[in-house]
């Protein structure tokens, strides 16, 4: 379910490992390398308007026009990637959402919102506000929202920079 005037940035995957998942769609895309991140810590984290902090990482790799995420949840916390497969993804790794950037990541959730799809997660990774609108219902995915604002480009930039120098040959590495 992706509104009218969105566009499509990315597509992530709940994985079990996410070094192993990296070489599988590495190998198997021709994309790469996948930048990893590591424990993030996010500021005002919510899952289903409560406050809730979770363990997880993932990684970023460019494929064309459209990013690959991979995410990992460490621990057992209620997350986003929990409500979607509880005892984690079946075979190791499952399609999970797609981001958008808006102009305005309240008003687009709160566009959803109006459609009666319910805000999964919030919060803000530095200065960068996002949601996850739980659209399961509508499309058997969910669609995290994402500001398009400076900060969100050059973070993005940097993927798009490993990938057009990427040697082929590493299929991963931490983000600098």
């Amino acid at each position: 379910m992706i509104l009218p005037g969105a566009k499509i940035i990315q597509i992530a995957w709940v994985v079990d490992h996410l070094e192993t998942a990296a070489e599988k769609i590495s190998r198997s895309m021709q994309c790469g390398p996948f930048l990893m991140l590591r424990h993030i810590q996010l500021d005002d984290p919510h899952h289903r308007g409560r406050p809730q902090r979770t363990d997880f990482s993932l990684c970023l790799a460019q494929a064309g026009d459209v990013q690959m995420e991979l995410v990992e949840q460490h621990d057992d916390t209620p997350s986003v990637y929990r409500d979607a497969f509880p005892d984690g993804p079946p075979g190791g790794m499952a399609f999970h959402h797609v981001a958008v950037i808006v102009p305005d990541v309240f008003a687009e959730t709160q566009r959803y919102n109006d459609l009666g799809f319910q805000t999964a997660s919030s919060g803000r990774f530095g200065s960068i506000d996002f949601t996850y609108v739980d659209t399961r219902t509508a499309g058997g995915f969910m669609v995290e929202v994402l500001p398009d604002v400076p900060e969100m480009h050059a973070f993005f930039g940097k993927v798009r920079r490993a990938a057009d120098e990427w040697d082929g040959k590493a299929p991963w590495r931490e983000f600098a």
